[in-house]
């Protein structure tokens, strides 16, 4: 498995996996493929709105073979960001399978972290169907701890 140490500006440098991690697009350019789980925190941050996140397309300079250092994000993926820790009784309802079904079949992503951590991305050209089709679920969620994000 090949892989990619990339240096940030806020002092991270993080090793990825060039398989399904990270995609090469050209020499200088690159995009994550999945959601980038050391920028998790990244909201706390000053540094949220330079980071790549799902789909965003970055140049980055070539140091070495195998070594990056991240210029800038030439290119975001227009999907809005949320994030929910949810306790068990969600994690495992079928409200939350049919929620994920729905964002997959309008061209978005989920992923859960740690259990309970359920982070979303949802095309912003498909908003409205999703809150339309999930809104009061969405309002309940929120008195856990959430974050929209981008």
């Amino acid at each position: 498995m090949k892989t990619i140490e990339i240096e940030f500006p806020n002092g991270l440098i993080l090793e990825e996996s060039a398989d399904g991690i990270l995609k090469q697009i050209d020499l200088n350019n690159y995009r994550y493929e999945v959601e980038p789980l050391a920028f998790m925190d990244a909201e706390e941050d000053d540094d949220y709105d330079i980071l790549p996140r799902y789909l965003d397309e970055f140049e980055v300079e070539v140091l070495a073979p195998g070594k990056l250092r991240f210029v800038r994000i030439t290119k975001r993926s227009g999907y809005e960001r949320f994030e929910w820790l949810l306790p068990d009784e969600v994690i495992s309802s079928d409200v939350l399978r049919s929620f994920n079904a729905s964002v997959e079949n309008e061209g978005g992503y989920w992923e859960r972290f740690f259990g309970g951590i359920l982070v979303v991305y949802i095309p912003q050209t498909r908003m409205a169907l999703i809150k339309k089709e999930f809104g009061e679920t969405i309002k309940r969620w929120e008195r856990f701890f959430y974050k929209k994000c981008r």
